[in-house]
């Protein structure tokens, strides 16, 4: 600690140090991250700025070193060898950029004193083979500042997107970026090519349906798109327009229950109910996607002359399109086993095993209905097949097209059936009562 006075001042500054009248930030190097330093015991940094500004630079270096000592101390991967880099380059008194100053001397021998002792280490460590990454990217950090990698993408993403602190958004964006860094590595964005970007399409479409990369190369353009801008590096998307081969080709079809199978769903659901039958039940009755059912509440079951279910988005739920938002009524037998099951808790969830009412956890709720459905015979359909199932019972019973997309919250065809309240609960009723008559009377 060194004592800095002035005329009316007078400051103890922490870390600070005269080194035979150089003036420098010191600071002990914790015990358990000296093997990162080499063995030294204390970090040592010459100070460049003016008397005046020597706290607020040592201030600065503290910061720094408090971010350095938690980074080893806690990052792995990438995250790990920058911080390892660092602790190279204050080993020998240096930080990153160093590698640019230049000191003016009458006879510049050598105009960066500075770099002798590194650049000693570095020949020594290559002669023998043994640079290692941390090495490697101390030398870059000597002269050009850390690229973004990858892995801190999502961070700015979700720090500049308005969704960024929704958790299922967040889970939804992870499971779609992920995979980059199975083809790419975890690299430096501004290194990415194009060639990269094919290439990551290339080795997806032999694992996945090109369905599915489709939606992951949205999220990545989406993510980079972000961090490009944030970050004002300067470069073109490398996913920005790019072809899918056979895109939408090798998609499964997705085969609706028969009738046959949709009456023995319904009654086995009816005989003997829980959570996740009523689920399948209200799928299969009202057309719905399982998240959406899994997601419902209380105050969107709405009694009167035609009950119906209000689907709108809520805290963390969220629905698939902007069509999905609707009211569908609910058909005498899907009212009655929804009010009795309602009369069996006091939540304000319809499914609280499956929904906290800010969470949706649809993929638990998938899996036990999946297996509901194996058990009593029927192979190969999920709950994904019953609004196929339920387009077709439409279909057959000559409803029209635009109607039924009102019901399932599929989007309208022309621009003009957005226009005006669109059709009404009596009319969606009538069809549903009409198109569900075969599986419920027959």
């Amino acid at each position: 600690m060194l004592i800095l006075q002035t005329q009316h001042i007078t400051v103890k500054t922490k870390y600070l140090v005269n080194n035979n009248g150089t003036l420098m930030f010191q600071r002990r190097i914790p015990l358990g991250l000296r093997k990162h330093f080499q063995g030294k015991q204390h970090v040592r940094l010459k100070l460049i700025g003016k008397h005046t500004s020597m706290v607020a630079e040592v201030m600065k270096h503290a910061r720094d070193t408090d971010a350095l000592f938690n980074d080893l101390r806690s990052k792995s991967g990438v995250d790990r060898t920058q911080a390892e880099a660092e602790a190279l380059l204050a080993f020998y008194g240096l930080r990153p950029g160093s590698g640019n100053d230049k000191t003016a001397i009458p006879n510049p021998y050598d105009e960066q004193p500075q770099l002798i002792d590194i650049a000693a280490y570095f020949a020594y460590r290559e002669d023998k083979g043994s640079l290692t990454d941390a090495d490697e990217l101390a030398k870059t950090l000597l002269t050009k500042p850390m690229p973004l990698m990858l892995s801190r993408c999502l961070d700015v993403y979700f720090a500049n997107h308005q969704k960024g602190t929704r958790a299922r958004f967040r889970a939804d964006t992870q499971k779609h970026f992920k995979h980059i860094f199975d083809v790419l590595g975890d690299v430096g964005v501004i290194n990415i090519t194009r060639d990269d970007a094919k290439r990551y399409i290339a080795t997806r479409c032999n694992k996945v349906s090109t369905n599915s990369v489709a939606r992951e190369i949205s999220t990545i353009k989406a993510v980079l798109n972000t961090v490009i801008r944030e970050k004002e590096l300067g470069i073109n998307n490398p996913f920005l327009s790019l072809t899918i081969p056979n895109l939408g080709k090798d998609a499964k079809v997705r085969e609706p229950f028969t009738a046959d199978e949709v009456r023995l769903l319904i009654k086995s659901c009816v005989e003997d109910p829980n959570e996740p039958k009523l689920i399948l039940l209200l799928c299969i009755l009202t057309g719905a996607r399982l998240s959406e059912i899994t997601g419902l509440r209380r105050q969107d079951i709405v009694d009167g002359e035609v009950p119906y279910i209000n689907f709108v988005e809520y805290n963390e739920r969220t629905l698939k399109t902007k069509n999905s938002r609707r009211t569908t009524p609910l058909v005498p037998l899907a009212f009655d086993v929804l009010n009795n099951h309602l009369a069996t808790h006091k939540d304000e969830t319809v499914f609280p095993q499956y929904n906290d009412g800010n969470e949706v956890n649809g993929t638990n709720a998938s899996s036990t209905i999946a297996g509901f459905i194996r058990r009593i015979g029927i192979k190969g359909k999920t709950t994904h097949n019953t609004r196929h199932t339920m387009r077709d019972l439409l279909r057959y019973a000559d409803i029209p097209p635009h109607i039924i997309d009102a019901i399932c919250g599929w989007g309208s065809n022309t621009i003009g059936e957005s226009y005006g309240r669109g059709y009404s609960l009596n009319q969606k009723l009538d069809a549903l009562n009409k198109a569900l008559e075969p599986v419920l009377q027959g």
